[in-house]
């Protein structure tokens, strides 16, 4: 079943939007001790010195999140829809917990 592409534009728009939604409505309830150590465990289980600065926190995010989006895209069995929207969460959450410097540029989740 193939689908005409102004309505494939159409559903695309639809689901980003309700995506945006669901990750505004969800980043209220984000809890930085509580969903990082399992979004992230190389960083907060793994051997460290000190505690992850916002910035380290901020790029494995983006490479986590990156990860399940090329996961998402060929369509591989890992993966995850709920890891994907916490990652996003987390991310939003964590570039609205603190302001972009001058010498960073800003990504989208």
């Amino acid at each position: 079943m193939s689908v005409s592409p102004p309505r494939q534009t159409a559903i695309v728009a639809q689901a980003r939007t309700a995506m945006d939604t669901l990750i505004s409505q969800r980043v209220r309830f984000y809890d930085r001790e509580r969903d990082l150590p399992s979004l992230l465990p190389d960083i907060f289980w793994g051997p460290r010195l000190a505690e992850p600065t916002t910035g380290a926190v901020r790029i494995a995010l983006l490479l986590a999140l990156a990860r399940e989006r090329r996961l998402g895209a060929r369509r591989h069995r890992g993966y995850s829809l709920s890891r994907h929207i916490a990652l996003a969460v987390a991310y939003r959450a964590e570039t609205d917990a603190t302001p972009v410097t001058t010498n960073e540029k800003p990504a989208c989740p």
